[in-house]
C-alpha cells in the first residue's frame, strides 16, 4: 500500500518501543508460549497450608507438563543450585498422598516419593503428619447435647441431682461467654448426635439441643452442618 507516493511501513511497538514486525511477532510467541506453560506449572513456595506432593525427580533444566507422560498436574521448586525439582498430585492428607504416590509410581516413576511442604518450604514427613494430626483436631467439628448452662460451676452434688438419669454419659463442660455450658455427646456425626438428643429427651431432659464446637469453642450449628 502507498500513500502519495511514499512507502507505508508496519510497525509493531513493545513495551512501549518501537520495534520491527519480525522481533515482535518473535516475542509475543515466547510470551504466549510463556504463559501456556506457566498455566500448567505452579510453584511450590506458594502453597501456604500444609501440603503434600508427588515429588517425580531433580533435572537441570526448566521441563514443562508434555515432557511427562500421564500426568495432570505438574509443581516445581528451583533450587539454590539452579536445578529444578518437579512435583504432581497435589493434596492435604498424608493417607491420600500415599495413594497417589501408588499410582504415580505405576505409571513408571518408580523413583517417586511423598514430600511436604508447609508456609512454601519443605519439611520433615514427620513433622508434617504430627501437625496434620494437630491442625485436624483443632479444625474438626464436634456435636454435642446441651443439657444445660449455668453462670457458676455445678458442684459434684448439684450434677448428682440433676443429671443422675444421664449416668450413662459423660459431662462436658465449655465456658461461653459468662456461662458454663453443660452437654453429653462427642460426635463428628451429626445423625448420631441426633440419636444422643432422641435419648436425653426421652429420659426427661426435653429443653436439650444440638451445639457444635471446634477446638472446644461454641459455633453456630447451621455452619457447622453445611
Amino acid at each position: 500500500m502507498k500513500s502519495k507516493g511514499y512507502p507505508v511501513k508496519l510497525v509493531k511497538f513493545l513495551d512501549g518501543k518501537r520495534t520491527d514486525v519480525e522481533y515482535s511477532n518473535n516475542a509475543l510467541s515466547s510470551n504466549t508460549h510463556k504463559s501456556n506453560i506457566n498455566n500448567h506449572i505452579v510453584d511450590v513456595s506458594t502453597s501456604k497450608e500444609l501440603t503434600y506432593f508427588i515429588q517425580i525427580g531433580t533435572y537441570s533444566s526448566q521441563k514443562n507438563i508434555k515432557d511427562f507422560n500421564d500426568l495432570q498436574s505438574l509443581y516445581f521448586q528451583k533450587l539454590d543450585d539452579g536445578k529444578f525439582r518437579y512435583f504432581t498430585e497435589k493434596t492435604f492428607d498424608y493417607a491420600d498422598a500415599q495413594k497417589k504416590l501408588q499410582n504415580i509410581k505405576s505409571k513408571g516413576y518408580t523413583d517417586a516419593m511423598v514430600v511436604a511442604f508447609y508456609k512454601g518450604k519443605q519439611i520433615k514427613l514427620e513433622d508434617a503428619q504430627n501437625l496434620e494430626k494437630t491442625l485436624k483436631e483443632t479444625q474438626t467439628v464436634y456435636f454435642r447435647v446441651q443439657v444445660g448452662a449455668f453462670s457458676s460451676k455445678l458442684t459434684d452434688e448439684q450434677i448428682k441431682q440433676k443429671y443422675a438419669k444421664l449416668k450413662d454419659f459423660k459431662l462436658n463442660t465449655h465456658n461461653k461467654k459468662d456461662l458454663i455450658v453443660y452437654s453429653v455427646g462427642n460426635t463428628t456425626s451429626y445423625d448420631e448426635a441426633k440419636n444422643t438428643l432422641e435419648k436425653v429427651k426421652s429420659l426427661g431432659y426435653t429443653d436439650a439441643f444440638i451445639i457444635a464446637l471446634r477446638n472446644n469453642v461454641q459455633i453456630p450449628l447451621d455452619k457447622a452442618i453445611k
